[in-house]
């Protein structure tokens, strides 16, 4: 998965350029509706605390102009302010209602901008770390424009999932030149039910086209491949992805971090790789990035798995499964497919469950082959050496050593399989994970080989699942 990314330091600028901290206001803005919440009027009795950076300056303005109240913030910026990252930062109280809302609408304008100007809004954790993130665009001039940005159509950091719940602040970042950003009333308005944000993705995903669902549990399956794939059939998929989640819930245990306010975890399949392919040209166009999904089999990203049907291989594909639990490790366990830190141990999930599940997707001859081969300290082989499989970027050809990973792990030693998961989620590497257990690379690895060559020395026949369906599914 790639995106058009925000500079890979993101955080550390956060950290050192966010040049203005506000409180929220106590006071409801007397034009605010019941269904609505302000956030932040910027009338003086709101400002608790001004910083300044080295290249902007902010200040609240008392000025009739204010499009609400009598108060509104101006940000003065350098020349050089959207290359080094300005920002704007409001803090919450910890009870903000981000996780039932529909949209955050604002008052903003550009006085004096050379031309349109890019500007980002940034929610960000109880840490300052951005969670949530949604790029838009604002018009120069001296009239006032109200912005919404309806929460659906904010995406994920590069590097962390979070639920809306968890929203502790917002930063808006301005990213090309403008000599001055001005902002009033911040609000948080109406509501999203998860059959309304199913409603919207489907649309988005199949837009006229005649459609079945099923949405149950927080999961959510469509598809515009009719008649093929009727109620009886997306049920059946429905089904898989309710054990798959039963299985990473019971396995990881504490190590998952359930994100329950974003909707449901989808699956979408569609009638042909142009229609899939048309869809995340609409997402993108929604998220404000760039989505480049690969031309055959499946793709996920974030919490939205997609695939195409072929009549061919039934109604039933490996590549079902495969997909829906990568949607579902990044919701439960907080693991990106397009963060490399965390894809191998993604990949490894998702790859372990389809084996079990359809045993013929992965050739227990093969891995029997391969685990009888030393493994090649330069990673010439196959199989490579585990602390590069973690360390590198992931290719098909690793999907079968993952998945053997994780079933070792599963069987023998779940407590790293665990501070692994949660380890990676927290922005740590694999590395360091297992140097707070006190293991090397090459310790599990040995473990890991012994137990391989034991395991499917026992018969190398591929008419043997490689491995043991999980009892969510039975």
């Amino acid at each position: 998965m790639q995106f058009m990314h925000c500079p890979a330091h993101v955080s550390a600028v956060i950290a050192s350029l966010l040049i203005l901290v506000l409180a929220r206001s106590h006071a409801m803005s007397q034009s605010a509706a019941p269904s609505e919440e302000v956030i932040a009027d910027f009338e003086a009795a709101a400002v608790q605390q001004l910083a300044t950076a080295r290249n902007a300056k902010a200040h609240v303005v008392i000025d009739a102009s204010a499009p609400r109240g009598r108060s509104f913030l101006r940000l003065d910026l350098d020349a050089d302010a959207a290359e080094q990252g300005a920002y704007v930062r409001l803090d919450l109280k910890l009870n903000s209602g981000f996780a039932d809302r529909a949209s955050l609408a604002a008052m903003l304008r550009a006085p004096d901008a050379p031309q349109r100007v890019q500007l980002r809004w940034l929610a960000l954790d109880a840490r300052g770390r951005p969670i949530f993130q949604r790029r838009f665009q604002l018009d120069p001039g001296e009239q006032w424009i109200q912005l919404d940005a309806p929460l659906r159509t904010w995406r994920w950091d590069n590097a962390r999932v979070a639920d809306w719940d968890e929203v502790r602040g917002l930063a808006l970042r301005v990213e090309s030149p403008a000599k001055r950003i001005e902002l009033d009333e911040l609000r948080l308005s109406g509501s999203e039910t998860d059959e309304q944000r199913a409603q919207w993705l489907m649309d988005l995903a199949f837009r006229s086209h005649p459609r079945a669902f099923v949405l149950e549990d927080g999961l959510l399956v469509a598809s515009d491949a009719q008649p093929a794939l009727g109620k009886a059939e997306l049920f059946r998929l429905l089904h898989d992805m309710r054990s798959a989640r039963g299985f990473v819930r019971r396995v990881f245990g504490e190590a998952v971090q359930a994100t329950d306010e974003l909707g449901p975890v989808t699956l979408l399949i569609f009638a042909g790789p142009l229609d899939e392919k048309a869809f995340y040209e609409r997402l993108g166009e929604q998220w404000q990035a760039e989505i480049r999904p690969p031309t055959q089999g499946g793709y996920s990203v974030q919490d939205i798995a997609t695939s195409t049907y072929r009549a061919e291989l039934g109604p039933r594909r490996p590549v079902y499964v495969h997909e829906s639990v990568h949607a579902i490790v990044a919701r439960d366990l907080r693991l990106l497919t397009g963060h490399q830190p965390h894809t191998p141990l993604q990949e490894g999930i998702a790859s372990y469950v389809q084996a079990c599940v359809h045993p013929r997707s992965l050739s227990r001859r093969d891995l029997a082959a391969q685990f009888v081969k030393p493994i090649d300290p330069a990673g010439k082989g196959l199989f490579k050496p585990l602390a590069m499989l973690f360390d590198s970027p992931v290719t098909t050809n690793q999907y079968a050593q993952l998945a053997s990973v994780v079933a070792y792990l599963a069987e023998n030693d779940v407590e790293l399989l665990r501070s692994l998961a949660r380890g990676l989620a927290e922005g740590q590497n694999a590395t360091r994970v297992l140097q707070s257990r006190g293991m090397s690379w090459e310790e599990l690895q040995d473990a890991w080989l012994a137990w391989g060559q034991r395991r499917f020395a026992e018969t190398s026949d591929d008419s043997t699942a490689p491995f043991q369906l999980p009892e969510e599914f039975r």
